[in-house]
């Protein structure tokens, strides 16, 4: 359960990757759904007429990390081959 005094604006918002976030009919996207610890941010979706649910994992962002801070450009070429 999400704290009364958690907040989405606690986070900053240069790049984040939610598992879960929610749009209108428009596309825009809603506010909420931030992932902190053990703590989540509620959408706020009041007074929304259409609600669009997404759900992404973004597993391969860490193994592009580790690729890239092992500085084997070899590795790094047969991970891009497949």
């Amino acid at each position: 359960m999400a704290s009364e005094a958690w907040s989405s604006r606690m986070v900053p918002r240069v790049c984040v990757l939610l598992p879960h976030f929610k749009t209108d009919k428009e596309g825009k996207v809603l506010p909420g759904g931030v992932v902190f610890g053990g703590l989540v941010t509620p959408f706020e979706t009041d007074g929304v007429e259409e609600v669009q649910d997404y759900y992404q994992y973004c597993t391969a962002i860490p193994t592009g990390w580790a690729l890239a801070q092992s500085w084997n450009r070899e590795l790094a070429g047969v991970c891009r081959e497949g």
